[in-house]
């Protein structure tokens, strides 16, 4: 049998995750750790976190029944300290850093509100910085230079590019943001 260890931290408050009281606590730090003994570990054990592929957030695995679920962090750390999500709210880091699963710097808000924080805090990806941007703001400007001349199916073939790519800029729905280079 291992014996539990303490390895909080000064001032850390420890909850039991929601749905998994007394095999998990979750701490206002946004650490998880292990309440029920187990094969090759002790009661006490913080775990390891992983980072999801898409949108960066801190995952964890949790064990119960013989069943592995992921979930994100600072949604146990949220269910746990604020209370249970309503239905049609979201959690949002009230700083804008994902990584940052403490319990006050969480909050429930709203899909929309959600999105208009992103933007704000400057994290929503756009331009080059989207991962699946096929066009850099050098190549914008030259198709609105050439779209004054020639025909959008041109500039499309020239750049690689559908025609309706060529049109969402002419109209800025792609690109909307980006003012004409002087």
């Amino acid at each position: 049998m291992k014996h539990a260890r303490d390895e909080s931290l000064p001032n850390e408050r420890w909850l039991p995750v929601v749905g998994y009281e007394g095999y998990y606590d979750v701490s206002d730090h946004g650490r998880v750790r292990r309440m029920k003994e187990h094969t090759n570990t002790y009661v006490g054990k913080i775990l390891a976190t992983g980072k999801s592929h898409s949108g960066g957030y801190k995952l964890a695995r949790l064990s119960k029944n013989n069943e592995l679920i992921t979930f994100r962090v600072h949604c146990l750390v949220a269910a746990a300290f604020i209370g249970i999500r309503p239905e049609g709210l979201e959690v949002n880091h009230i700083d804008g850093n994902k990584l940052n699963n403490c319990a006050e710097n969480l909050e429930y808000v709203t899909g929309l509100y959600n999105q208009q924080h992103a933007k704000i805090m400057g994290l929503k990806a756009r331009g080059e910085s989207h991962g699946r941007a096929k066009l850099t703001e050098q190549q914008v400007h030259e198709i609105r230079r050439r779209l004054k001349t020639e025909p959008r199916l041109e500039i499309a073939k020239s750049f690689g590019v559908a025609r309706d790519t060529i049109r969402s800029i002419a109209n800025k729905r792609n690109w909307g943001w980006l003012k004409e280079s002087q």
